[in-house]
């Protein structure tokens, strides 16, 4: 794809109309979606709060709820193949929204025209809360 988007093995095309999977099959994504993918790509790893997203998808003023922004990234997490549980594109930050915790991929100049990928944030893709010992 032309002026593509990469995040791991996702490629996006710049107006986030469609994506895919390595070779795989063609997504297509509804406006709600897109709306959702451009705003988290605009502000990566920048806590996103429900409201936040409602204005990104509706508008100001929307008569859209808070738990169809939760509806819309489950749907969004499935077409990606993302999980909640272990995630690598969005993160849930409980109690107060989403990140999209993805890196992009740049493509690096090599001899032979090949690009490299850049390694991913870590086995869950967001950094571990709790305690570390001794520090």
């Amino acid at each position: 794809m032309e002026g593509e988007i990469r995040y791991g093995d996702l490629s996006f095309d710049p107006s986030f109309l469609f994506a895919r999977h390595g070779a795989g099959a063609e997504l297509r994504f509804t406006r709600s979606e897109r709306a959702l993918l451009q705003a988290f790509t605009r502000h990566p790893r920048k806590v996103m709060t429900r409201n936040q997203l409602l204005d990104a998808i509706a508008g100001r003023g929307s008569d859209a709820t808070d738990r169809s922004i939760d509806f819309l990234i489950n749907r969004l997490r499935a077409k990606l193949g993302d999980s909640a549980r272990a995630p690598v594109l969005i993160a849930t930050q409980y109690g107060e929204g989403y990140v999209w915790i993805a890196n992009p991929v740049h493509p690096e100049p090599a001899p032979g025209g090949s690009s490299s990928s850049v390694p991913s944030p870590g086995p869950r893709g967001w950094p571990r809360r709790g305690r570390r010992g001794g520090s």
